[in-house]
């Protein structure tokens, strides 16, 4: 991956928790959909053992493992 931020379609879901402070679904385990363009920052700092991507103008942790497994640039 470069440094710059990427769009990766996903090829196959992709389970994330939401990271939003301000939102009241913060924690939340989401399954982001095959088919859905997920943006990443490889260059961003892990959180512990997660990579920060954004769907649909929202922040979450994925596992960085499961993004290489899932996800195919567009």
């Amino acid at each position: 991956m470069s440094t710059c931020k990427e769009h990766l379609m996903l090829e196959k879901d992709l389970a994330g928790i939401r990271l939003e402070e301000y939102e009241h679904e913060n924690g939340v385990v989401v399954l982001i959909p095959a088919g859905e363009v997920i943006r990443v920052d490889p260059a961003a700092p892990h959180l512990g053992r997660m990579q920060k991507v954004d769907w649909q103008g929202s922040a979450y942790g994925v596992f960085p493992q499961d993004l290489l497994k899932r996800g195919g640039s567009i």
